[in-house]
């Protein structure tokens, strides 16, 4: 049910609370993975878990592709040293 409201984009704000704490934890992570491929670009996703080392472990290492895009800040920086 959850991931359909999410595909039928019934909301703008989901919170995900433990949904998953007795599932594998790669079925957990996969689940995860879909919901964060379905999250449109004005939503927000709030999603707690048990499995916090390997679920950590995925996001550290940007298994789901969800660290922030930050290469504007390097140029920002780059022509605020050139101003100086």
């Amino acid at each position: 049910m959850f991931l359909a409201s999410m595909i039928a984009r019934e909301s703008s704000f989901y919170y995900c609370d433990e949904h998953f704490s007795y599932i594998q934890s790669d079925i957990e992570k996969r689940i995860f993975g879909i919901m964060l491929d379905r999250i449109g670009d004005n939503e927000q996703l709030i999603f707690t878990t048990h499995n916090t080392d390997s679920l950590r472990n995925a996001v550290e290492n940007d298994v789901f592709s969800s660290l922030p895009q930050d290469s504007l800040l390097d140029e920002l920086e780059m022509r605020w040293a050139d101003e100086s």
